[in-house]
């Protein structure tokens, strides 16, 4: 038999490994629109979602949005692992973790990785 603690440190390495390869796999879909069913928990101000192959999604809350369907923009990854989104008519914004209301003064925003 495997010593416990040979299991655990080979069960962390995993756990490791599993987080790499989805942030990886995440990166591969950022900047790209998806449909996005979101639901009717809201978690810290977001509503969260998943995209046809699973991606988690998370919007800034509205409640009009809750149980919905929505085409999402996916522009950043946060510190758990989660796509943030905007909606693709740009009526929310993200910037730096703060959420905002776009205003046609503001220009152009582009998202990017948000380091862990």
């Amino acid at each position: 038999p495997v010593p416990k603690e040979v299991r655990s440190d080979r069960s962390k390495m995993l756990h490791i490994l599993s987080e790499k390869k989805k942030r990886f796999f995440y990166e591969q879909h950022l900047h790209k629109t998806y449909n996005v069913l979101l639901e009717s928990e809201q978690h810290d101000g977001f509503l969260n979602g998943f995209t046809e192959n699973y991606i988690k999604v998370k919007v800034p809350y509205d409640s009009t949005l809750e149980n919905t369907i929505q085409s999402i923009k996916l522009i950043a990854i946060d510190n758990e692992n989660t796509m943030i989104g905007e909606l693709v008519d740009g009526r929310q914004k993200l910037e730096a973790g703060i959420v905002r209301r776009h205003s046609p003064l503001e220009g152009s925003w582009r998202g990017d990785v948000l380091e862990r």
